[in-house]
């Protein structure tokens, strides 16, 4: 595949947002346009300059720390994260980036994968003139997550790598109803020593936003992306999805209704092109309503579509379900339950491998002020595999303190 053949259709893109209003986001899982509707900003943007620092510390204990059906090894992680978040914001124009240094140490004889990772976001936007918005976003992570590197990873292998995406954007308003815009992103993903060879992808969103009142609206979104590869034995691609999402915001409750269709076709003629109807649908409850900031929430998001990063042609369609609720009592104490569930089904290198993944975890935290808290977490992992030898379940307990100065609040 020549990237000059895509230099025209990567700039097909979009990012639908409604700057001066808050309330219902349209989401999507590979590039997230949003619309928001719902209840308005009243107030004018101050000019400000913002510094917070932070440290995170935090411990963690696995019972499988590596995900295997055989010779569990239970691991310690220790987890140092000092960051900082800097921005600057006007009546037109923000910029927000903030920095993490993750420092990973695990007790016993896993101490060969100490590493230093990274996180680092930043966000920049400016608005000429009433109907334009132009923006631009770049995230950059460090890590042995695989989690980083797709939206529906099931990977379990701890090499190192790094992931940067880079994503300008642009949208339009026609007036009150009729929004357009355009984004692109790229992304550069690469392996420190490893057998695994690094990769990119070029992808454009295309979003056509119609909006009937403040708190109901409709999207015809359209996405191209071409992943390139520079490990021989893994295929390049093109994929097409073009999608029809319909969103809308109450008080105390949204949803998100979205599908569509993907096409993947590959350079290597011998694989057989992919096609998928893909969905997602996401209702969340919250108390109490908007504008009030939320105290109690429960969330439900049901998914379909394809992995985007296929290693050696190792490509599945995930089906995922996600159920989490939390709630604040008295200001001071928070609670939160989380359960998912997800079908891979895989094909191509695979085919006729299915793995059923579900976890369950609960957290409990409480925040001392508005600068220190204290949290807990326990979990469950468990995949069961028709092929035995990609079965694992793993348990974790972890706790944290987190510390984050603002000096606005001296």
């Amino acid at each position: 595949m020549k990237l000059q053949c895509l230099s025209i259709a990567a700039l097909i893109f979009v990012m639908i947002l409604f700057p001066h209003t808050a309330g219902l986001a349209i989401s999507e899982t590979n590039l997230e346009p949003m619309i928001s509707t719902g209840s308005e900003d009243t107030g004018e943007k101050k000019s400000g300059i913002v510094i917070k620092p932070l440290i995170n510390i935090s411990s963690r204990m696995d019972s499988n720390f590596y995900k295997t059906a055989s010779d569990e090894r239970k691991v310690y992680t220790y987890l140092l994260q000092p960051g900082i978040t800097v921005g600057y914001e006007t009546p037109k124009s923000s910029f927000m980036a903030d920095y993490l240094l993750n420092a990973h140490l695990y007790g016993g004889d896993s101490d060969e994968d100490n590493y230093m990772g990274h996180t680092f976001n930043m966000s920049a936007r400016t608005r000429p003139f009433a109907r334009l918005l132009l923006g631009i976003e770049d995230s950059f992570y460090m890590t042995r997550d695989g989690a980083r590197a797709d939206n529906f990873s099931n990977s379990v292998d701890r090499e190192k790598y790094y992931v940067n995406q880079l994503t300008p954007m642009l949208l339009y308003e026609f007036g009150n109803k009729f929004s357009a815009g355009l984004r692109y992103r790229n992304t550069m993903t690469g392996y420190d020593d490893s057998e695994f060879k690094d990769s990119s992808e070029h992808r454009g969103m295309l979003d056509l936003i119609y909006n009937f009142t403040p708190t109901v609206a409709i999207d015809l979104q359209y996405q191209r992306w071409q992943r390139d590869y520079d490990d021989p034995a893994t295929s390049d691609y093109v994929s097409d999805q073009l999608k029809l999402i319909f969103a809308r915001q109450f008080r105390n409750f949204s949803f998100e209704l979205g599908a569509g269709y993907q096409t993947r076709r590959f350079d290597d003629n011998s694989l057989d092109n992919l096609g998928l109807f893909t969905y997602r649908i996401a209702l969340e409850g919250q108390y109490p309503g908007l504008p009030a900031p939320r105290r109690s929430y429960i969330s439900f998001v049901a998914e379909r579509n394809y992995n985007d990063s296929g290693v050696g042609d190792v490509y599945f369609k995930a089906h995922q379900f996600t159920l989490s609720a939390g709630r604040l009592f008295r200001e001071k104490i928070s609670a939160k339950l989380e359960g998912r569930y997800r079908i891979s089904d895989y094909e191509m290198q695979f085919g006729g491998r299915e793995d059923d993944t579900y976890s369950i975890s609960a957290g409990l935290g409480y925040i001392f002020n508005e600068r220190l808290s204290l949290n807990a977490e326990a979990g469950y992992e468990n995949r069961d595999s028709n092929l035995n030898q990609y079965d694992y379940k793993n348990t974790y307990i972890m706790g944290n303190v987190d510390f984050r100065y603002d000096p606005s609040t001296r």
